[in-house]
């Protein structure tokens, strides 16, 4: 890297979704420490009162829990698009591909024992 930047100034541009990369001293290495978008997530979350929301549109701004999400969402579109014309109604796709996704997802979390959320 042309320009040395210390930690301080990494969190900084992190919080404003800027992804600087950093030299390790001593060596020839350079890394991306964070992966932030600049999605204004500070601005937006600072406007809900609920702290789980606020909680929520910071995580949503962080590209490593971003792109799991996306290719979640793109693989349910590619699973909607070949089961067209096998369902009468929609309201039957809907049911199948809610049948689908709760093998993936707890029905309620807060009650689940440990090997349940591991899984």
């Amino acid at each position: 890297t042309e320009v040395a930047i210390d930690d301080r100034r990494e969190a900084e541009l992190a919080k404003l979704g800027l992804m600087p990369i950093l030299h390790r001293k001593n060596t020839d290495l350079a890394a991306f420490i964070g992966a932030h978008s600049l999605q204004d997530d500070e601005t937006r979350a600072g406007r809900l009162v609920d702290p789980d929301a606020q909680s929520n549109e910071r995580l949503s701004a962080n590209l490593p829990y971003l792109f799991p999400v996306s290719r979640f969402a793109h693989y349910l579109k590619a699973i909607a698009r070949d089961k067209i014309g096998s369902f009468k109604e929609r309201t039957d796709m809907e049911i199948w591909l809610t049948e689908w996704i709760n093998r993936y997802v707890l029905a309620n979390p807060a009650f689940a024992d440990d090997k349940a959320r591991a899984k």
